[in-house]
Protein backbone atom coordinates (compact mmCIF):
# COMPACT_ATOMS: atom_id res chain seq x y z
CA UNK A 1 0.00 0.00 0.00
CA UNK A 2 3.22 2.40 0.86
CA UNK A 3 4.34 1.69 -2.63
CA UNK A 4 1.08 2.60 -4.07
CA UNK A 5 0.74 5.86 -2.54
CA UNK A 6 4.16 6.51 -3.07
CA UNK A 7 3.56 5.76 -7.21
CA UNK A 8 0.52 8.00 -6.76
CA UNK A 9 2.46 10.97 -5.42
CA UNK A 10 5.19 10.41 -7.82
CA UNK A 11 2.47 10.78 -11.09
CA UNK A 12 1.27 13.47 -9.15
CA UNK A 13 4.41 15.42 -9.64
CA UNK A 14 5.04 13.70 -13.19
CA UNK A 15 2.24 14.84 -14.91
CA UNK A 16 3.04 18.72 -14.59
CA UNK A 17 6.94 18.01 -15.63
CA UNK A 18 6.03 15.57 -18.64
CA UNK A 19 3.81 15.66 -21.52
CA UNK A 20 0.40 14.46 -19.83
CA UNK A 21 -0.78 12.12 -22.13
CA UNK A 22 2.10 9.96 -21.97
CA UNK A 23 1.57 9.30 -18.42
CA UNK A 24 -2.05 8.00 -18.98
CA UNK A 25 -1.21 4.24 -19.49
CA UNK A 26 0.64 3.96 -16.44
CA UNK A 27 -2.08 6.10 -14.60
CA UNK A 28 -4.70 3.62 -15.80
CA UNK A 29 -2.73 0.41 -15.02
CA UNK A 30 -2.31 1.63 -11.30
CA UNK A 31 -5.95 2.47 -11.23
CA UNK A 32 -6.69 -0.89 -12.39
CA UNK A 33 -4.41 -2.52 -9.83
CA UNK A 34 -6.27 -0.51 -6.73
CA UNK A 35 -9.50 -1.55 -8.19
CA UNK A 36 -8.44 -5.12 -7.69
CA UNK A 37 -7.40 -5.11 -4.52
CA UNK A 38 -10.36 -3.47 -3.52
CA UNK A 39 -12.34 -6.54 -4.82
CA UNK A 40 -10.05 -8.76 -2.29
CA UNK A 41 -10.77 -9.24 1.62
CA UNK A 42 -8.96 -6.45 3.03
CA UNK A 43 -9.09 -5.40 6.80
CA UNK A 44 -10.86 -1.98 7.13
CA UNK A 45 -7.14 0.35 7.43
CA UNK A 46 -6.43 -1.63 3.95
CA UNK A 47 -9.68 -0.30 2.54
CA UNK A 48 -9.07 3.11 3.61
CA UNK A 49 -5.46 3.38 2.23
CA UNK A 50 -6.49 1.72 -1.36
CA UNK A 51 -9.54 4.39 -1.83
CA UNK A 52 -7.13 7.25 -0.99
CA UNK A 53 -4.41 5.48 -3.46
CA UNK A 54 -7.45 5.60 -5.99
CA UNK A 55 -8.68 8.66 -5.31
CA UNK A 56 -4.93 9.96 -6.10
CA UNK A 57 -4.64 7.83 -9.54
CA UNK A 58 -8.12 9.16 -10.40
CA UNK A 59 -7.06 13.10 -9.98
CA UNK A 60 -4.09 12.08 -12.39
CA UNK A 61 -6.24 10.99 -14.88
CA UNK A 62 -8.47 13.61 -14.67
CA UNK A 63 -5.46 16.09 -15.00
CA UNK A 64 -4.57 14.50 -18.26
CA UNK A 65 -7.56 13.86 -19.92
CA UNK A 66 -8.28 18.36 -19.30
CA UNK A 67 -5.03 18.81 -20.46
CA UNK A 68 -6.04 17.01 -24.02
CA UNK A 69 -9.40 18.71 -23.91
CA UNK A 70 -11.42 15.99 -22.81
CA UNK A 71 -13.67 17.62 -20.58
CA UNK A 72 -16.48 15.16 -20.24
CA UNK A 73 -14.31 11.93 -19.50
CA UNK A 74 -12.22 14.50 -16.80
CA UNK A 75 -15.20 14.97 -14.73
CA UNK A 76 -15.52 11.86 -14.61
CA UNK A 77 -12.10 10.88 -13.22
CA UNK A 78 -12.43 13.62 -10.95
CA UNK A 79 -15.81 13.27 -9.72
CA UNK A 80 -14.33 9.45 -8.97
CA UNK A 81 -11.69 10.82 -7.29
CA UNK A 82 -14.17 13.24 -4.92
CA UNK A 83 -16.14 10.11 -3.97
CA UNK A 84 -13.07 8.08 -3.49
CA UNK A 85 -11.34 10.61 -1.15
CA UNK A 86 -14.93 10.74 0.90
CA UNK A 87 -15.05 7.42 1.56
CA UNK A 88 -11.52 7.43 2.61
CA UNK A 89 -12.84 9.94 5.06
CA UNK A 90 -9.39 12.06 3.42
CA UNK A 91 -11.32 15.84 2.56
CA UNK A 92 -8.13 17.09 1.81
CA UNK A 93 -7.90 14.71 -1.63
CA UNK A 94 -11.41 15.81 -1.65
CA UNK A 95 -10.73 19.32 -1.82
CA UNK A 96 -7.91 18.41 -4.32
CA UNK A 97 -10.07 17.02 -6.77
CA UNK A 98 -13.18 19.66 -6.55
CA UNK A 99 -10.23 22.11 -7.62
CA UNK A 100 -9.26 19.93 -10.23
CA UNK A 101 -12.46 19.79 -11.34
CA UNK A 102 -12.79 23.65 -11.37
CA UNK A 103 -10.27 24.04 -14.44
CA UNK A 104 -13.66 22.72 -16.75
CA UNK A 105 -15.89 25.50 -15.84
CA UNK A 106 -12.62 28.03 -15.65
CA UNK A 107 -11.46 26.89 -19.08
CA UNK A 108 -15.41 26.46 -20.94
CA UNK A 109 -15.24 30.60 -19.67
CA UNK A 110 -18.27 29.90 -17.51
CA UNK A 111 -17.13 31.95 -14.47
CA UNK A 112 -20.58 31.58 -12.67
CA UNK A 113 -20.35 27.83 -12.81
CA UNK A 114 -16.56 28.32 -11.11
CA UNK A 115 -18.68 30.17 -7.84
CA UNK A 116 -21.16 27.13 -8.02
CA UNK A 117 -18.57 24.59 -7.71
CA UNK A 118 -16.38 26.58 -5.13
CA UNK A 119 -18.75 28.31 -3.31
CA UNK A 120 -20.35 25.50 -1.17
CA UNK A 121 -17.27 23.87 0.33
CA UNK A 122 -15.64 27.59 0.81
CA UNK A 123 -18.76 28.58 2.97
CA UNK A 124 -18.29 25.22 4.80
CA UNK A 125 -16.06 25.38 7.92
CA UNK A 126 -12.30 24.43 6.83
CA UNK A 127 -9.67 24.03 8.20
CA UNK A 128 -6.50 26.74 5.98
CA UNK A 129 -4.81 24.03 3.31
CA UNK A 130 -2.99 24.15 0.19
CA UNK A 131 -5.98 23.29 -1.79
CA UNK A 132 -8.35 25.69 0.19
CA UNK A 133 -6.41 28.43 -0.92
CA UNK A 134 -6.39 26.66 -4.73
CA UNK A 135 -10.76 26.82 -4.22
CA UNK A 136 -10.03 30.74 -3.59
CA UNK A 137 -7.88 31.32 -6.38
CA UNK A 138 -10.44 30.01 -8.60
CA UNK A 139 -13.26 31.88 -7.24
CA UNK A 140 -10.98 35.42 -7.70
CA UNK A 141 -10.23 34.14 -11.17
CA UNK A 142 -13.92 33.84 -11.60
CA UNK A 143 -15.05 37.33 -10.07
CA UNK A 144 -12.32 39.07 -12.30
CA UNK A 145 -14.01 37.25 -15.03
CA UNK A 146 -17.08 38.66 -14.03
CA UNK A 147 -15.42 42.13 -13.21
CA UNK A 148 -16.14 41.93 -9.67
CA UNK A 149 -12.49 43.60 -8.85
CA UNK A 150 -13.09 44.12 -4.87
CA UNK A 151 -14.79 40.17 -4.73
CA UNK A 152 -11.18 39.21 -6.99
CA UNK A 153 -9.24 40.98 -4.73
CA UNK A 154 -10.98 39.40 -1.20
CA UNK A 155 -10.64 36.15 -2.87
CA UNK A 156 -6.70 36.15 -3.49
CA UNK A 157 -5.94 37.52 0.11
CA UNK A 158 -7.98 34.37 1.16
CA UNK A 159 -6.13 32.15 -0.82
CA UNK A 160 -2.75 33.54 0.47
CA UNK A 161 -4.01 33.49 3.90
CA UNK A 162 -5.02 29.61 3.44
CA UNK A 163 -1.80 28.81 2.00
CA UNK A 164 0.47 30.75 4.62
CA UNK A 165 -1.08 29.37 7.21
CA UNK A 166 -1.17 25.49 5.84
CA UNK A 167 1.04 22.91 7.23
CA UNK A 168 4.78 23.03 5.53
CA UNK A 169 4.95 19.57 4.53
CA UNK A 170 1.99 20.19 2.13
CA UNK A 171 3.30 23.00 0.10
CA UNK A 172 5.00 20.37 -2.72
CA UNK A 173 5.15 20.41 -6.94
CA UNK A 174 2.58 18.73 -8.86
CA UNK A 175 -1.19 18.88 -8.29
CA UNK A 176 -2.00 17.38 -5.27
CA UNK A 177 -0.99 21.02 -3.67
CA UNK A 178 -1.27 24.68 -4.45
CA UNK A 179 2.14 26.19 -4.48
CA UNK A 180 2.71 30.66 -3.87
CA UNK A 181 3.89 31.17 -7.67
CA UNK A 182 0.38 29.49 -8.79
CA UNK A 183 -1.22 32.06 -6.73
CA UNK A 184 0.77 34.70 -8.04
CA UNK A 185 -0.05 33.26 -11.91
CA UNK A 186 -3.80 33.34 -10.82
CA UNK A 187 -3.33 36.99 -9.36
CA UNK A 188 -2.00 38.25 -12.52
CA UNK A 189 -4.98 36.32 -14.77
CA UNK A 190 -7.15 38.49 -12.59
CA UNK A 191 -5.93 41.70 -13.04
CA UNK A 192 -5.77 41.23 -16.89
CA UNK A 193 -9.51 39.82 -16.77
CA UNK A 194 -9.67 43.84 -14.84
CA UNK A 195 -7.49 45.24 -17.35
CA UNK A 196 -4.95 46.49 -14.80
CA UNK A 197 -1.53 46.00 -16.33
CA UNK A 198 0.44 47.45 -13.92
CA UNK A 199 -0.45 44.71 -11.39
CA UNK A 200 -1.20 42.17 -13.94
CA UNK A 201 2.68 42.58 -14.51
CA UNK A 202 4.35 42.50 -11.01
CA UNK A 203 1.94 39.44 -10.47
CA UNK A 204 3.21 37.55 -13.30
CA UNK A 205 6.79 39.11 -13.00
CA UNK A 206 6.34 37.34 -9.37
CA UNK A 207 5.00 34.06 -10.62
CA UNK A 208 7.75 34.04 -13.34
CA UNK A 209 10.67 34.35 -11.08
CA UNK A 210 8.95 31.52 -8.40
CA UNK A 211 8.18 29.01 -11.41
CA UNK A 212 10.38 25.62 -12.05
CA UNK A 213 11.02 26.04 -15.63
CA UNK A 214 10.93 22.35 -15.97
CA UNK A 215 7.11 22.15 -15.92
CA UNK A 216 5.40 22.16 -18.84
CA UNK A 217 2.79 24.39 -18.75
CA UNK A 218 1.97 26.87 -15.81
CA UNK A 219 5.63 28.31 -16.78
CA UNK A 220 4.39 29.37 -20.13
CA UNK A 221 0.92 30.38 -18.82
CA UNK A 222 2.52 32.85 -16.45
CA UNK A 223 4.50 34.26 -19.29
CA UNK A 224 1.11 34.74 -21.55
CA UNK A 225 -0.38 36.71 -18.48
CA UNK A 226 2.91 38.94 -18.38
CA UNK A 227 2.80 38.99 -22.23
CA UNK A 228 -0.59 40.05 -21.41
CA UNK A 229 -0.03 43.44 -19.52
CA UNK A 230 2.25 44.49 -21.95
CA UNK A 231 -0.15 44.08 -24.77
CA UNK A 232 -3.13 45.93 -22.19
CA UNK A 233 -0.15 48.77 -21.85
CA UNK A 234 0.32 49.15 -25.38
CA UNK A 235 3.62 47.89 -25.98
CA UNK A 236 2.56 45.08 -28.84
CA UNK A 237 6.70 44.17 -29.52
CA UNK A 238 7.79 43.33 -26.26
CA UNK A 239 3.87 41.26 -25.92
CA UNK A 240 4.72 38.89 -28.70
CA UNK A 241 8.32 38.73 -28.13
CA UNK A 242 7.53 36.89 -24.15
CA UNK A 243 4.18 35.25 -26.07
CA UNK A 244 6.50 33.24 -28.57
CA UNK A 245 9.00 32.78 -25.86
CA UNK A 246 6.25 30.80 -23.81
CA UNK A 247 4.98 28.96 -27.29
CA UNK A 248 8.05 28.07 -28.77
CA UNK A 249 9.86 26.66 -25.55
CA UNK A 250 11.04 23.22 -26.08
CA UNK A 251 9.44 22.55 -22.59
CA UNK A 252 5.85 24.28 -23.40
CA UNK A 253 3.25 21.31 -23.37
CA UNK A 254 0.81 22.73 -26.45
CA UNK A 255 -2.07 21.23 -23.89
CA UNK A 256 -5.43 22.68 -23.91
CA UNK A 257 -4.16 25.56 -21.22
CA UNK A 258 -2.07 26.62 -23.52
CA UNK A 259 -3.79 26.61 -26.54
CA UNK A 260 -6.67 28.64 -24.94
CA UNK A 261 -4.26 30.76 -23.40
CA UNK A 262 -2.35 31.86 -26.38
CA UNK A 263 -5.75 32.37 -28.56
CA UNK A 264 -6.72 34.97 -25.68
CA UNK A 265 -3.99 36.58 -25.59
CA UNK A 266 -4.13 37.05 -29.62
CA UNK A 267 -7.81 38.55 -28.89
CA UNK A 268 -5.68 41.38 -27.10
CA UNK A 269 -3.94 42.49 -29.96
CA UNK A 270 -6.72 43.78 -32.25
CA UNK A 271 -6.71 43.75 -35.26
CA UNK A 272 -2.99 45.15 -35.22
CA UNK A 273 -1.03 44.66 -38.82
CA UNK A 274 2.17 45.79 -36.93
CA UNK A 275 5.59 43.08 -37.91
CA UNK A 276 5.60 41.69 -34.55
CA UNK A 277 2.15 40.82 -34.38
CA UNK A 278 2.07 39.21 -37.79
CA UNK A 279 5.20 37.17 -36.85
CA UNK A 280 3.56 36.07 -33.77
CA UNK A 281 0.30 35.04 -35.69
CA UNK A 282 2.59 32.95 -37.71
CA UNK A 283 3.56 31.08 -34.71
CA UNK A 284 0.02 31.08 -33.26
CA UNK A 285 -0.92 28.68 -36.59
CA UNK A 286 1.25 26.35 -35.68
CA UNK A 287 -0.54 25.13 -32.49
CA UNK A 288 -2.89 22.43 -32.67
CA UNK A 289 -5.12 21.08 -29.99
CA UNK A 290 -3.88 17.69 -27.95
CA UNK A 291 -5.18 14.46 -29.48
CA UNK A 292 -5.39 11.11 -27.52
CA UNK A 293 -6.97 7.96 -27.93
CA UNK A 294 -9.41 7.90 -24.70
CA UNK A 295 -11.14 4.49 -25.33
CA UNK A 296 -9.38 2.94 -22.48
CA UNK A 297 -10.43 6.00 -20.31
CA UNK A 298 -14.09 5.23 -21.14
CA UNK A 299 -14.02 1.67 -20.39
CA UNK A 300 -12.62 2.87 -17.03
CA UNK A 301 -15.70 5.31 -16.02
CA UNK A 302 -18.45 3.79 -17.78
Amino acid sequence: MTALRQDAGDLGVQVVRVPPATLIDEALAQFRSVRRLVGKKQSLAAQRELAVCGAMFATVLGEILFNQGAFPLAAQWYGIARRSAEEAGDQYLADIALAGSTYLPTYALDPRAVLANVTPRLETKHPPSPAIAWLWGFRGKAHAMLGEADAFQRSIDRARQALDRSSPDLIQPGIFSFVPEKLAFYEARGWVELNDADAASAAADRAISLYDFTETTEPALARFEQASAYAQAGELTEACRIATTAVVDRRTYHGITVVARAHEFDRLLGPSTCESVLDWREVLTSLRKPQLALAATHTEVD
